[in-house]
């Protein structure tokens, strides 16, 4: 509830470490949280929590993430501009202003380019369902990461401006010189063994979402199997059905050739008799 850069301490080795957890709260399971005042830092705050009696859920921290990378990238803090600007076509009405709008001129100075902009943008999104949960902004961070790992350059270079400065200030003797060179290659050693190691733990990551995902898709494709395998059953089921009726059609059609056969031989029998009956009916018989 207060995730700031001034809540952020980096380590020797340059890990980020969350800290003054004082106003954290172990949220419940329900979907939005009604709390009672507004936490934390006021520029980092998403719009939701600095209503009064504000609801806001896990969402808050994601913003503030947003607000967090948008601080570090920039050097300087993101103070928001003014929630509302004035309407060009109405001079008298005053346009409601989105959060990243708010905050347009730090990601101007980023770039759009920036391979973290979608993600600051999705953070910073006044809908908290809109933005990414900590899961999403954990993967879509070390993706960048493994893309573009961060240089020890950068901190090598403040070293050593640094200690240039405190040289100006005081004499260095050359022992002092040939020890802040061995400090600095140390160093640089000790930096990219901590990129590479990122570096793996990314891999790794990634390694263990593509075999779950791989599970996934033979659990996929072994029930599509069972299911084509219970759809053949039912078409041989049906087929059988098919043969048996075609049986008994035959049946029918073998009895009625029987019974038209029988039909036949009475025909003709009645036919013999109306030879003799007309004579009988006469009173005439035939002379024999």
């Amino acid at each position: 509830r207060d995730l700031s850069a001034n809540n952020v301490l980096l380590t020797s080795d340059m890990r980020a470490k969350v800290a003054d957890l004082g106003v954290a709260t172990i949220l419940n399971l329900a979907p939005r949280t009604q709390m009672t005042t507004a936490p934390g830092t006021q520029s980092y705050m998403p719009p939701e929590a600095l209503k009064h009696n504000p609801t806001y859920d896990m969402k808050i921290d994601c913003f503030s993430c947003g607000v967090m990378i948008l601080h570090v990238l920039c050097g300087r803090w993101p103070l928001p501009d003014e929630a509302n600007c004035v309407n060009p076509n109405n001079p008298h009405q005053l346009i409601p202003l989105t959060e990243a709008e708010r905050r347009e001129e730090y990601l101007q100075e980023i770039g759009e380019d920036h391979p973290l902009m979608a993600l600051i943008q999705e953070c910073l999104s006044n809908h908290p369902p809109l933005r990414p949960d900590a899961e999403e902004v954990l993967r879509r961070v070390r993706e960048v990461a493994l893309q573009s790992p961060p240089s020890f350059q950068n901190r090598v270079e403040m070293l050593r401006r640094l200690k240039t400065a405190s040289d100006s200030q005081q004499g260095t003797s050359t022992d002092e010189r040939e020890k802040l060179i061995d400090l600095l290659q140390v160093e640089q050693i000790r930096t990219r063994l901590s990129e590479v190691s990122a570096e793996k733990e990314g891999m790794s990551t990634l390694l263990k979402a593509k075999e779950l995902e791989c599970v996934a898709n033979v659990q996929e494709l072994e029930a599509k199997r069972q299911e084509l395998a219970a759809k053949c059953l039912d078409v041989e089921a049906k087929e059988l059905q098919l043969d048996a009726k075609q049986q008994e059609v035959n049946a029918k059609d073998y009895i009625l050739a029987a019974k038209e056969a029988t039909i036949e031989d009475l025909r003709g029998q009645l036919r013999q008799s109306m030879q003799v009956f007309p004579l009988v009916f006469f009173g005439k018989l035939p002379i024999v």
